[in-house]
């Protein structure tokens, strides 16, 4: 068998971290969409959807735990220089994508998007800062640099869809 190796740069695997969370998103609105299109189901069948409903809420809120704990963990691993930035940058984006997974109205993926904006803003000062100091190298500047852009534009993006959507 062959196998073909393809080299993705930093930034284009930062934007496929935010369109997979984008496209899952959407496929989950669309979901939910169609299961609101289906006749209500009887009483005999509801047990079961609540409890996968229930199932699969209790998954994501432990996979958000669990991305929490690893980007607290790689932030703390990164300022003490024991931990490249690009830990910090895997578990903001695995942050991020459970974050926009969870969310159920527009209103609750602006604030994500919003509050990501914000970290990344943070990151990349941080960031610049240990670079100043000869802590970090300019790739780890430019990959923060890279992420805020992402997140603003990400942003900006649903902005734009948001006011597009009729009323």
């Amino acid at each position: 068998m062959f196998s073909v190796q393809v080299k993705l740069s930093r930034p284009v695997l930062g934007l496929a971290s935010l369109l997979v969370g984008g496209v899952v998103c959407v496929g989950l609105a669309l979901f939910a969409s169609a299961d609101a299109a289906e006749p209500a189901p009887s009483s005999a069948d509801a047990a079961p959807s609540k409890r996968t409903d229930g199932k699969l809420k209790e998954l994501l809120n432990e996979r958000l735990a669990t991305v929490r704990e690893m980007a607290s963990q790689a932030t703390k691993e990164y300022q003490a220089g024991q931990a490249p930035f690009s830990r910090v940058h895997q578990a903001t984006m695995a942050v991020l994508n459970a974050e926009l997974e969870m969310c159920e109205s527009d209103k609750e993926r602006m604030a994500v998007l919003e509050k990501t904006v914000g970290l990344t803003k943070e990151n990349e000062k941080n960031t610049e800062q240990r670079y100043k100091s000869g802590e970090a190298g300019v790739s780890d500047v430019l990959l923060a640099k890279t992420d805020r852009l992402e997140a603003e534009i990400g942003l900006e993006r649903a902005r734009l869809e948001m006011t597009a959507k009729p009323k």
